[in-house]
């Protein structure tokens, strides 16, 4: 479960491999990572694990948090862009691994 009703915060672990799908329904990838502006003290934004087969060619692509919309009762994310054009709407993230 990505949210509980009235609680106003969530953990990141449950947010990573949410799924996440276009308004339409079909799937985009997971949410790979959250990137933190620990200065500002927010969600800078989010990875989307895009593509592959079973983790692997995976491409990772920068989304900016305020376009992702929370779908609690289906635990996934909605991005409102078509999937084909997933990959030209979004830049490549290489995430760091620390």
């Amino acid at each position: 479960m990505i949210a509980t009703p009235g609680v106003p915060v969530v953990s990141s672990d449950a947010l990573v491999d949410a799924p996440v799908v276009n308004s339409a329904g079909d799937e985009l990838g997971r949410l790979a990572y959250l990137m933190l502006d620990v200065a500002e003290g927010r969600v800078a934004y989010a990875v989307l694990a895009h593509g592959g087969v079973l983790g692997l060619g995976e491409q990772f692509l920068a989304i900016p948090w305020q376009s992702l919309h929370l779908d609690a009762p289906n635990d996934r994310f909605v991005l409102d862009v078509a999937r084909d054009s997933l990959t030209t709407t979004f830049p490549r993230e290489i995430p760091v691994d620390l």
